[in-house]
């Protein structure tokens, strides 16, 4: 679902969960969301809702990082 600058600002804060939420990142239709220093990323491929699934901490490098879509 694709939603106007209007109905992501209507719905911040109830539907919508932004921490740190800043309007000034709020465009036509999308905000812009920014890393942090630290990823946490899934261990596995497949997910499992009804168990904690592990994960790791991934330290983004100086350099940055290029992030791949899995295929």
């Amino acid at each position: 679902m694709i939603l106007s600058g209007q109905e992501i600002k209507k719905h911040i804060g109830r539907e919508i969960i932004i921490e740190p939420y800043d309007e000034s990142r709020v465009n036509p239709n999308s905000y812009n969301l920014s890393l942090a220093r630290e990823l946490l990323v899934y261990e596995n491929d497949v997910l499992d809702m009804k168990t904690p699934n592990a994960t790791k901490k991934l330290i983004i490098p100086e350099e940055g990082l290029l992030l791949k879509p899995c295929l």
